[in-house]
């Protein structure tokens, strides 16, 4: 259900990406905070999460951090679809692990 290639960043959430990661912490100028946002930025994780995830040298490396991306699959998907019923269900087929 997650798109992954929604098409390229926008310059906007680049921005709010390295203000919320890479900057360090500093007096808000302005409110820069938004859903869309904060979906760009999981986006941006989740993607890079999936790069290293085939990187990683051994199967059971790779067995644990797929839970990682397993997990943001799920956050995103969840942004996506915020019906009541169906993040419910989603909750409630969760193993331990999930």
């Amino acid at each position: 259900m997650v798109n992954s290639s929604p098409g390229p960043p926008s310059s906007e959430d680049v921005l709010y990406a390295l203000n919320h990661v890479f900057l360090p912490p500093k007096l808000p100028q302005e409110e820069d905070h938004g859903p869309d946002r904060d979906v760009a930025l999981c986006r941006f994780i989740y993607e890079a999460c999936q790069e290293f995830l085939e990187v990683l040298p051994s199967q059971d490396q790779q067995r644990k951090w797929s839970t990682v991306v397993q997990m943001l699959k799920n956050l995103l998907e969840s942004t996506q679809v915020l019906n009541r019923d169906v993040l419910i269900a989603d909750i409630l087929r969760l193993e331990n692990g999930g």
